[in-house]
């Protein structure tokens, strides 16, 4: 189970719940989840309209790509190409598993893309997308030693909503 998206965060509370047997603060809970929903909303009225292209591409391990997937998912907006960079089962027969680099490379240099979701080694890769994000290790020019990614859960949905709605059409 990831914890990417708003579904699934509030699957992992109510798994945890379960668990516990801990009590939860309903209106804690239905704060949070409203305030993603708002958000939301916001990102499908951006781009309804929205002509250019809406593609992204993520590459990075196993759990981000498929959780961001989800997330993105949720959000509307289409993954045109999800990509496992190293050797792994996986179950989607959409996901790329260990590709090439000169596939990788050619596909960024000749697909327009919103937005590159990304390892270091691909974000420096030439490639046209409107907004740029290293989710996944190894880094080229940075040192991320902070390895609780903002990425998950109610807060890691508001920060990539955040993110997209900023991206400049």
């Amino acid at each position: 189970m990831n914890i990417y998206g708003l579904k699934n965060s509030i699957a992992f509370i109510e798994k945890v719940k379960e668990i516990t047997s801990w009590n939860l603060s309903v209106s804690n809970l239905n704060a949070e989840v409203n305030s993603v929903k708002n958000h939301i909303f916001g990102i499908k009225r951006k781009f309804y309209f929205y002509k250019g292209s809406k593609k992204v591409a993520i590459f990075g391990d196993y759990d981000t790509v498929m959780g961001i997937n989800e997330l993105l998912k949720e959000l509307g907006i289409e993954v045109d190409r999800k990509e496992i960079l190293y050797k792994t089962t996986c179950e989607d027969e959409f996901v790329i598993v260990s590709s090439k680099e000169l596939d990788r490379m050619k596909y960024l240099k000749e697909t327009e893309l919103l937005m590159l979701l990304a390892d270091g080694p691909s974000l420096d890769m030439k490639h046209n997308s409107k907004f740029d994000l290293q989710v996944s290790n190894q880094n080229l020019h940075r040192v991320n030693i902070y390895s609780y990614t903002p990425y998950i859960g109610f807060r890691g949905c508001l920060w990539m909503i955040e993110n997209i709605l900023n991206i400049s059409l």
